[in-house]
């Protein structure tokens, strides 16, 4: 929704251990469903809850997903916010994905481009 009405977007997920920030602006670098492969979409249509999801990794001897993880991945996305509203794109993540690994205390970032023919490329109005 925020690239059809032309604002900045400051996504954020987690699962486990394991969590990404990933900043979208309109009209410059590439937008979520730009990102998404085919894979990703039937993932998507398969959606389910976070305790269901929790619930099933018990069952297998994981761990869930803990308040800690919640709180590193709402901080990043706190913290590009703030970037976003002082005009600091450059040292932002627009554009760009940063992957939190903590489980094994990894941070990594990863870069995609913008597919001109992503059907996510369009305004209301």
């Amino acid at each position: 929704m925020c690239q059809k009405v032309a604002k900045p977007w400051v996504d954020g997920a987690m699962e486990n251990l394991m969590g990404d920030v990933t900043v979208y602006m309109p009209d410059e670098g590439p937008c979520y469903e730009c990102n998404l492969t085919r894979v990703d979409q039937e993932i998507l249509a398969q959606a389910v809850s976070c305790k269901w999801v929790a619930q099933k990794n018990i069952a297998l001897g994981k761990v869930p997903t803990t308040s800690t993880m919640g709180s590193i991945i709402a901080a990043l996305q706190v913290q590009e916010a703030l970037k976003i509203l002082h005009g600091d794109l450059k040292k932002s993540l627009a554009g760009k994905r940063l992957v939190v690994n903590s489980e094994i205390n990894d941070f990594y970032i990863t870069q995609s481009v913008r597919k001109e023919d992503c059907l996510g490329h369009f305004r209301y109005g």
